[in-house]
């Protein structure tokens, strides 16, 4: 838990407590007042202020406000006493220190090595030490967030970093390093078994998909409904600062991330999707998953498919293909269709924790941008560029086609034995280039060139931790 920078004042009556929590949850914030001590808890914020008088503890009393722009909560706490005065409210961390306990001697007690005698203290005070964050960035070069305009939150919430990224620490990562990172990741992870599984013997589910019908196929059902108008009114308007050629590209790419990975996991799920399918949208997406930022469009797609065909249930190439068309008849349908598969992905990450993250460093700035800022005839052109670009097999750096051909090798020979079947397999991999490495895996010459190069260089490199 982090402890928010904070201020407080006082009047006559009354107790100002100002805590900066900007990317905290608002919805589920709660505060407690119990004799001189406010307790202030939203997640990933704790904060406990222990004061020199006594306050009211009629939670009806309490007036809490919530600025979206700033992230700041504004609490208003009566005294119990009207008039009198708190002290010491400049010395924050006194304010902050636990309960102190009693001296009970000034010596030191030696006890005897057999420790036959000794009892263990009682625990009086279990509460969570504290220390204020500073709210500058860690790392240098290291970004993320709408146009990468953020640097000052996942460094220090490991909790919730272990459950949103493959890699841990991939907030402390330059950007620049990222993409050489995850491809590597992304190659380990990589299973020839179930994506051939999918491919040559799809169940019932996987074909439900490839024939599901989203409501962009058609105009009407595409525009926003009066709830989700509802819900635009009622989120507070934002100013985002102006952005530059590059920034502006790389938005409309992380867009074209966001529809493309809605798209796949919409035709898995169906018209219902569950909370775990936010997990999966924001493990496609690299920008989600790894913080990567992809600079064109063409590479967001590509990024996408890779990772469509490695970490869903259902891995499927062809499927990928559906989910770009997909993606390009939401753009092509404008601003509003897109908005409304924004408004559909803000809810469902509110609906999983931490996932809420991702709604205040992307969709928030997204739906305000489409609203405010992203041009018609830019939307326009990334539709039609969505549909025309041509991922192939071979760009995606996994050995398909030849993983497909030596698999089609072995389908051909019917009459050989169950006990022969690897030796088989190997054989006709290794007609086509590739070989069985000794962690059981198959590997092309390039491939393991590119490893034996990663090995070489690894004391320079950032490494993976597997979660």
């Amino acid at each position: 838990m982090l402890t928010p920078v904070f201020r407080i004042d006082q009047t006559e009556d009354q107790i100002l407590l100002e805590i900066s929590a900007k990317y905290s949850k608002a919805a589920a914030a709660d505060i407690c007042i119990a004799e001189n001590t406010i307790i202030f808890n939203a997640k990933p914020y704790y904060l406990r202020l222990r004061l020199s008088g006594r306050l009211e503890e009629n939670e009806d009393e309490v007036k809490c406000t919530y600025d979206v722009d700033e992230g700041k909560f504004f609490i208003n706490v009566k005294k119990l006493i009207p008039g009198e005065v708190f002290t010491d409210l400049d010395m924050l961390q006194k304010l902050l220190d636990t309960k102190k306990q009693p001296t009970v001697s000034n010596g030191i007690e030696v006890i005897d090595d057999d420790c036959e005698d000794y009892e263990e203290e009682e625990i009086e005070d279990w509460e969570m030490a504290q220390e204020i964050t500073s709210e500058a960035p860690i790392t240098e070069g290291s970004t993320y967030g709408f146009a990468n305009l953020r640097s000052d939150i996942f460094q220090r919430l490991r909790e919730e970093s272990s459950e949103l990224f493959d890699y841990l620490e991939v907030s402390t990562v330059k950007n620049a390093q990222r993409t050489e990172i995850r491809v590597l990741f992304e190659q380990e992870k990589f299973d020839e078994d179930h994506y051939l599984s999918d491919l040559f013997e799809p169940d019932y589910a996987l074909e439900a998909a490839q024939n599901y019908k989203g409501f962009w196929e058609n105009k009407e059902s595409s525009l926003l409904s009066p709830d989700e108008k509802a819900v635009l009114v009622s989120m507070k308007s934002k100013s985002l600062p102006a952005l530059d050629f590059k920034a502006t590209i790389q938005v409309y790419s992380g867009l074209l991330e966001l529809l493309f990975s809605y798209c796949y996991v919409k035709r898995w799920f169906g018209d219902d999707l569950e909370p775990e399918a936010a997990t999966m949208i924001a493990k496609i997406s690299p920008m989600l998953s790894w913080l990567d930022t992809s600079e064109y469009p063409p590479k967001a797609l590509e990024s996408c498919f890779r990772r469509a065909l490695i970490f869903p249930f259902h891995r499927s190439f062809s499927l990928a293909e559906k989910s770009q068309k997909d993606a390009a008849r939401i753009l092509k349908h404008g601003r509003e269709c897109v908005t409304k598969v924004l408004l559909e992905l803000r809810t469902l990450f509110n609906r999983r924790d931490p996932f809420y993250l991702f709604n205040q460093l992307y969709i928030d700035d997204y739906i305000t941008w489409m609203q405010t800022r992203a041009s018609s005839e830019n939307l326009e052109q990334l539709a039609k560029n969505a549909k025309h670009i041509k991922v192939t097999k071979g760009s995606l750096g996994l050995d398909l086609d030849m993983l497909e051909k030596a698999a089609f090798m072995v389908m051909e020979d019917g009459d050989m034995e169950e006990n022969v079947d690897m030796t088989t397999m190997e054989e006709a991999m290794k007609q086509l280039g590739i070989q069985l490495g000794a962690d059981g895996e198959f590997h092309s010459e390039l491939e393991k060139e590119l490893m034996e190069k990663t090995k070489e260089e690894g004391s320079s490199k950032v490494g993976i931790t597997e979660l």
